[in-house]
């Protein structure tokens, strides 16, 4: 059913637009020379990074933009190059990417004889495993695999690694400030049970890429900030990430370790330096000067290396969410929904098609969601809530009967006191 599955990839897409930030990943390893993301990209076809709005901007800001361009690059190209590195020469041959973007890792490796787990939001997922096929024979296919997954999700995560043995690398690039701290602590303890499992350890850049990013941002591009800066960005997909406030991404160092600690990890740290390739190909256009500023800075960028720590509050149970379901009935002008279970990456299109559905079939003017046996709400999960509020008139929207842990996660990301009318 084509329209269908097209429909499903559309809510993904709507759910969790954050997939679009990946998109440059790809088109910039394919230009600094990645044979496989050359091959890649001919096929997806993307073209994120060479839109006609700098045409729009005065010839400064058009200079800032390459730029500004070459900073992103040179960020991406170390990481995937790195991290890669660091896999290879780990002693472990089973590579879990959260989440995996559009990028070649997967084809390389599996090219090299390793174990590739790519994992990340369905709305990639849906796009780029048929297209990886292309490019892999039946042989090659049985080492590498790509699963929807959302990080919050246990079971979902459980479930990409079921072919899985003893020994894996989990690595996870870009992602952890995109969390609330409520996502973040789930994340961990996700992360936590499959590491008790299968043995191994979680590495990570993800603390130090804003703040490393800018300073190599000012290395190479001087004084240009403000608001001009801030339209290159977004003309080049890669507006500046605002770090939600999680304790990954605190001012406090001892905070940071702190947490990592009573989340049960042991906490080390390996120095990017012995990873980064000899040559970063992405910034040749650079004087050798400004690219041994960007090689000093990039080498003194450090992997957290996490390990578990058996300990009774480490090990406290984080336990499976039931499945989402939701029931959808009208009465008058309500559209009243009992939904249960999980709302997340994994389960927010299926509401977010229900509500579309309703709104086809009946001039509804409020909607009242009971909350009584929903277990957790993801980000993706308040994002379909927001975009049924918008689509309601003043007054409109209404939640009720909710868990105290559910509640906990309305308040903290400010959701609560926009969404919830009191009767």
């Amino acid at each position: 059913m084509p329209n269908e599955d097209n429909k499903l990839a559309d809510l993904r897409r709507e759910v969790n637009p954050v997939f679009l930030t990946a998109k440059s990943c790809l088109e910039i390893s394919a230009g600094y020379g990645d044979a496989n993301a050359q091959k890649l990209l001919a096929v997806l076809g993307f073209n994120t990074l060479h839109t006609d709005s700098g045409n729009d901007l005065p010839e400064e800001a058009v200079n800032m933009k390459k730029l500004l361009r070459l900073t992103i690059s040179a960020i991406i190209e170390m990481r995937f190059e790195s991290t890669e590195n660091y896999f290879t020469r780990s002693g472990l041959h089973q590579l879990v990417d959260l989440p995996c973007g559009y990028t070649s890792r997967g084809l390389r490796l599996a090219q090299k004889g390793f174990t590739y787990y790519g994992c990340d939001i369905p709305a990639v997922i849906d796009e780029f495993l048929p297209v990886v096929k292309n490019f892999l024979s039946a042989e090659d296919m049985k080492s590498i695999h790509y699963s929807p997954v959302d990080a919050t999700n246990y079971d979902s995560l459980r479930n990409a690694l079921k072919d899985s043995h003893d020994g894996i690398l989990i690595t996870t690039e870009g992602m952890l400030m995109y969390f609330t701290q409520s996502e973040l602590e789930e994340v961990f303890r996700n992360i936590h049970r499959l590491l008790d499992e299968f043995g191994g350890r979680w590495i990570t850049l993800d603390r130090l890429l804003s703040p490393k990013t800018e300073e190599i941002r000012q290395t190479i591009s001087g004084n240009f900030t403000g608001n001009k800066a801030d339209f290159v960005r977004e003309s080049l997909s890669a507006r500046s990430i605002d770090v939600t406030d999680n304790v990954m991404f605190s001012d406090d160092e001892e905070q940071t370790r702190k947490f990592i600690h009573d989340m049960g990890f042991d906490l080390t740290f390996d120095p990017v330096k012995d990873y980064l390739p000899e040559k970063l190909h992405s910034i040749n256009a650079l004087s050798e000067e400004k690219q041994q500023a960007v090689r000093r800075i990039l080498e003194g960028m450090c992997y957290y290396v996490m390990t578990t720590r058996k300990t009774k509050s480490s090990s406290a149970s984080n336990p499976p969410g039931q499945k989402f379901t939701a029931q959808s009935t009208m009465s008058g002008g309500t559209l009243s929904f009992h939904i249960s279970g999980r709302l997340d990456t994994i389960s927010a299109p299926k509401l977010l098609d229900m509500f579309r559905e309703r709104q086809k079939e009946n001039n509804f003017q409020a909607v009242e969601i009971n909350m009584s046996d929903l277990d957790y709400i993801s980000s993706a999960g308040l994002r379909v809530l927001m975009i049924m509020f918008k689509a309601l008139p003043p007054g409109g929207f209404r939640m009720f009967s909710i868990k105290p842990t559910v509640q906990e996660i309305l308040q903290t990301t400010g959701f609560d006191s926009l969404l919830r009318n009191e009767a």
